[in-house]
């Protein structure tokens, strides 16, 4: 019942039938072509079995992958609707007419939201839009200014969906800004990639967490490995003014995998 299985019967009946056909003389070249033959089918059975192994366990990992990027998205969403719920409900109740503002501002996030998050690509323009939706809930929620400067950038550029996003949402989850801040988005081409570089603005130092939010980033590279493979990457570190750059390095081709 294996798949293949067949062949190595066949095989094996005709090394039988040699044989048995070729019985007086045991040691004679018939044999060993016979034995030959069935040795090189028997090899090119294993190669075939581990080649189909090898799609499974890919297969596997992909499936996987998407399994930890759907929990992913679980566990980060939730955070952000909670924070904003809360800080909608005192808008509410202190000055109504800020909380419609925040309220229309967050339909329009959710509205970029459901649009895209079934897509596996969308336009750099569009990402940067949902950032900005992002930042004016934001602005409303701690009534401090906040926004995304994106000069001179591919606006038609594919990118897997959330990418900026989350690393947008994530500098606010582990960064506080009390003056109000302005991420900056910039594009580099070299010979081989296109380099997106988010940079954002050093926090309030009383506040401030100097590490990475692990579950948002560990979104970001699942997202960019399910959708490049190794072609692409996603590396962060802190500037030098106290500030936190990510570098998303993408393949020069604009053709996902």
């Amino acid at each position: 019942r294996i798949k293949g299985a067949w062949v190595a019967a066949l095989a094996l009946a005709g090394y039988a039938a040699l044989i048995l056909f070729e019985g007086g003389r045991f040691l004679d070249r018939t044999f060993f072509f016979a034995a030959g033959a069935l040795a090189v089918v028997f090899f090119i059975d294993q190669l075939t079995a581990l080649a189909r192994a090898r799609v499974a366990a890919a297969e596997a990992g992909k499936r996987a992958a998407r399994a930890e990027l759907e929990l992913l998205q679980r566990r980060i969403a939730p955070h952000f609707l909670m924070n904003t719920l809360n800080a909608l409900s005192e808008w509410v109740e202190e000055d109504p007419k800020t909380g419609v503002k925040m309220i229309d501002a967050l339909a329009g996030e959710f509205r970029f939201l459901s649009q895209t998050s079934g897509r596996a690509f969308i336009p750099l323009a569009d990402e940067i839009a949902l950032c900005r939706r992002h930042l004016d809930v934001m602005s409303y929620r701690v009534d401090r200014a906040f926004s995304l400067k994106a000069d001179d950038v591919d606006g038609a550029r594919p990118i897997p969906p959330g990418v900026l996003h989350t690393l947008v949402e994530n500098a606010f989850t582990h960064g506080r800004f009390a003056d109000g801040a302005e991420f900056i988005l910039s594009e580099e081409q070299t010979t081989r990639e296109t380099l997106l570089t988010l940079t954002a603005p050093p926090p309030d130092r009383a506040a401030a967490r100097r590490e990475p939010g692990r579950e948002g980033l560990a979104y970001v590279k699942g997202r960019l490995e399910a959708a490049y493979g190794d072609r692409a990457s996603v590396t962060s570190g802190p500037t030098t003014d106290g500030g936190w750059r990510t570098v998303i390095a993408l393949p020069k081709t604009k053709e996902p995998r």
